[in-house]
């Protein structure tokens, strides 16, 4: 299964650190993805966003400066809060 990165940025965050925190629509991602660019990620689910507030924990592990601009970005990929969930997506070591 594949995860696509369309913001480069939070690509870039991910292959810098390792690890970043990714907002999606759906709730079952398998557990092993290919990113393209990186290569296999481990993913797991955080939890489903019901407020767009959620997310504040996880701001500096977005890629993204500010919550405000993390969720315009969420949003502009069709994410609803309360129809969204958090991922963890960590490079898998080889």
């Amino acid at each position: 299964m594949r995860m696509a990165f369309n913001a480069p940025r939070v690509r870039q965050f991910l292959k810098e650190k390792g690890k970043v925190y990714t907002v999606r629509k759906f709730g079952d991602y398998n557990p092993t993805v290919f990113v393209e660019g990186i290569g296999a990620c481990k993913t797991k689910q955080v939890m489903q966003v019901n407020k767009w507030n959620d997310l504040k924990d996880f701001v500096a592990e977005s890629g993204f400066e500010t919550l405000d601009e993390w969720i315009e970005a969420i949003k502009s990929f069709g994410c609803e809060e309360g129809k969204s969930y958090l991922y963890e997506v960590r490079i898998e070591q080889s």
